[in-house]
C-alpha cells in the first residue's frame, strides 16, 4: 500500500529532488520562523476549540515551539480564525482511496457536518501571499474527502487567512475530478521514479533561497 498526503505531492511537483531528500532519504529539515509560528497558531486554536481559554492556548502553544514566535503575533492570529468551541471536528484524519493500493492520507482543520448533509471544511493559514495557497489542489482534496469518507451529500470549503481576516469559499455539489485525477497522477509518478537519486532531478526556482537542502543540491547539480 502507498500512502502519499497533499503536502508530500505538491512538493514533488515543486522540486522532486527537494522530495527525495526529505520523503526517499528522510533527511530531518531543519525548524524555520514561519513553519514554526503556524504550527502554534494551530496548536492555540485547537486548544481554543477545545475549551481552553485564549490567553493560556497561546502560552502553551508558544513555550512548545521549536523555535521562539512572537505571543503577540500567535494571539492576533488566533483571533481572526473563526473557530466555535465543541462545534464539529478539529484536526479531523482521513485515508482516501486514489487507486488500488493508493491512498491519500490528510487532516482536517475544522470540519462541521451540518443536519442537511453539508460539510463545511475549513483550513487555516498563516500564509502571507494568499494567491499561492488557491491555486493548489488542497481544498479539492479534502473536499473529495468529505463526500467518500465524512460522507457528505454537499461541501463548501473555506481558506481562513488569519492574517487577514479573508475567507475564500468553494462549493461543491461532486467530489472534484480533476483534483483527484492529479493527486493519482502525481502519486503513479513518484511510484514510478522508485528511489534511485538520478529519477528525482531538482526544478531550480524562487523556492530555491529558503530551501533547506540547497547547498546538497549545489553540490550534486551544480546551481542553485
Amino acid at each position: 500500500m502507498h500512502i502519499v498526503s497533499f503536502s508530500r505531492l505538491q512538493l514533488f511537483r515543486q522540486c522532486p529532488y527537494r522530495y527525495y531528500l526529505r520523503y526517499v532519504k528522510k533527511l530531518p529539515e531543519p525548524p524555520s520562523e514561519p513553519l514554526e509560528l503556524g504550527k502554534a497558531v494551530h496548536t492555540a486554536i485547537e486548544l481554543t476549540y477545545h475549551g481552553t481559554p485564549r490567553g493560556e492556548a497561546v502560552d502553551r502553544a508558544v513555550r512548545n515551539a521549536a523555535l521562539p514566535v512572537s505571543a503577540a503575533e500567535v494571539a492576533a492570529l488566533v483571533r481572526n480564525a473563526d473557530i466555535v468551541p465543541g462545534v464539529g471536528e478539529v484536526e479531523a484524519e482521513f485515508m482516501l482511496r486514489l487507486d488500488q493500493g493508493m491512498w491519500l492520507y490528510g487532516l482536517v482543520d475544522w470540519i462541521v457536518m451540518k443536519d442537511d448533509g453539508t460539510a463545511v471544511v475549513t483550513d487555516w493559514k498563516t500564509n502571507r501571499v494568499e494567491e499561492d495557497v488557491l491555486v493548489t489542489h488542497q481544498l479539492d482534496l479534502y473536499a473529495a474527502a468529505a463526500f467518500r469518507v465524512f460522507g457528505a451529500r454537499r461541501v463548501v470549503t473555506r481558506y481562513v487567512f488569519v492574517r487577514t481576516g479573508n475567507v475564500h469559499e468553494k462549493t461543491y455539489d461532486a467530489p472534484p475530478e480533476e483534483a483527484l485525477d492529479w493527486a493519482k497522477e502525481t502519486a503513479a509518478e513518484i511510484i514510478e521514479r522508485g528511489e534511485a537519486e538520478e529519477h528525482f532531478r531538482p526544478n531550480h526556482g524562487l523556492w530555491c533561497r529558503y530551501c533547506p537542502f540547497a547547498m546538497q543540491c549545489y553540490a550534486l547539480w551544480g546551481r542553485i
